[in-house]
Formats: C-alpha cells, sequence, structure tokens
C-alpha cells in the first residue's frame, strides 16, 4: 500500500507505513516515504514525537509554499486529489499507522 495524504481543509490525514526500531531501550518510528523519525522511550512516546516532528515540518512548508516541492522532491505524486508516495516494499519490522494534524 502506497502511504497517503489527504487533505481536508486545514486538516492533513497521513495514513503511513512505519518502521520500527528498538534499540538501547529507544523505539525509534521512521517514515521512509516523509524520511522523518520520532523516538521515545515507549511506542506511544515515539509515535507522539514523529507526530510532532511532522507538524513543524508541515506547517513550515506550508509557511514558506513549499509543501508540494517538499513532498514531490522525496517522490510523492498528486492523483485524483490525493498525495500518495512512491510503492514501498513492506518487511516485517514495518506497520501501519494514521495520523491526523491541523496546520
Amino acid at each position: 500500500m502506497n502511504d497517503q495524504i489527504l487533505i481536508d481543509g486545514n486538516k492533513y490525514l497521513f495514513d503511513l507505513n512505519l518502521q520500527q526500531i528498538v534499540e538501547n531501550g529507544k523505539v525509534v518510528l521512521y517514515s521512509p516515504t516523509l524520511d522523518l523519525a520520532g523516538i521515545g522511550n515507549t511506542e506511544a512516546q515515539a509515535s507522539d514525537d514523529l507526530k510532532a516532528i511532522i507538524e513543524i515540518t508541515f506547517e513550515y512548508a506550508i509557511q514558506k509554499g513549499t509543501l508540494e516541492k517538499l513532498l514531490f522532491s522525496q517522490g510523492w505524486q498528486k492523483l485524483e486529489g490525493k498525495i500518495q508516495s512512491r510503492p514501498l516494499e513492506l518487511s516485517a519490522a514495518n506497520y501501519h499507522k494514521s495520523i491526523a494534524i491541523s496546520a
């Protein structure tokens, strides 16, 4: 499944495939298609951190008017009103997560 971003007014709904890595007691959630990661002591903390990083990144790109340029430079494309990532090869370490932010 491709990752997707649905835009509903000022709300962005992310449907992401993430990689989870646990190392030295820390949990890292990494989005290969956004090239962003969150870290925490638990999966919930890593998820909250990733959401905050996505919010900051998107708010900045929206303010600068470079959101589509940012996404397209990482292989995303706009199809039927949705912004979709390039296809991913999923491994056992990957899982799916939905994240909503308001910009």
